[in-house]
């Protein structure tokens, strides 16, 4: 479980859409300013073009912090061990064009004091190709499980997954995204929940291959 600034539980959870938007590996450009590495990050955003049950799924993500998501129940208690459900900051969706979406992101560095017993993990080639990312983390920062993001594809006709390439996920691609969500204090005594993105598996690429063609 991440630690970050006061992370105290972790929830993992699954959800299906069409990729809208998406920043992701490798990285081919390091940015000149050293500070910029802390803000680094990969991203996808996915939508359900406003799908009857793409709404639902967002509705029951947002109900969780406050303790009223029907689809699992028990996901209502696990941040209320820990704060009181009228502390919490209401968590929204985003727009894309007209439909709702939703934004996962990854750091891809971690601070050491957040986490001062991880262990650091290599950067990936398909991440990290040029080895200059890993340059950048420095003594205060380092990549560490809690920083990987697990990319796999789905084999036709099996219920099999295959690792793939990052760079092999296309905007109108249907992919399922693991994400965890996590309990993190802002100010004011306040606290709010925010989505980490831990993998993305292809589902069905039909429409970007017929795009394409």
């Amino acid at each position: 479980t991440n630690r970050e600034a006061g992370v105290s539980e972790e929830v993992v959870v699954c959800i299906q859409g069409i990729v809208c938007d998406k920043h992701l590996p490798p990285v081919l450009r390091i940015p000149r300013h050293r500070n910029a590495a802390k803000y680094m990050h990969q991203s996808v955003h996915i939508t359900g073009l406003n799908d009857p049950l793409f709404v639902k799924a967002l509705e029951n993500l947002a109900a969780i912090p406050r303790g009223t998501c029907a689809q699992n129940p028990l996901h209502n208690n696990i941040f209320e061990r820990h704060v009181d459900k009228n502390d919490f900051d209401h968590w929204s969706p985003i727009s894309h064009a007209t439909n709702t979406a939703i934004e996962f992101r990854n750091q891809y560095f971690t601070y050491r004091h957040d986490d001062p017993h991880a262990l650091s993990v290599p950067l990936t080639q398909n991440v990290d190709p040029t080895g200059q990312l890993a340059t950048l983390a420095g003594p205060d920062l380092f990549h560490g499980e809690d920083n990987v993001v697990v990319y796999c594809a789905k084999l036709a006709g099996s219920s099999k997954f295959k690792p793939i390439s990052p760079c092999a996920i296309r905007v109108g691609d249907i992919i399922e995204v693991q994400m965890s969500l996590l309990l993190t204090p802002i100010k004011n005594g306040r606290f709010k929940m925010i989505i980490v993105l831990r993998g993305i598996a292809i589902l069905n690429t039909s429409f970007t291959d017929v795009s394409i063609k």
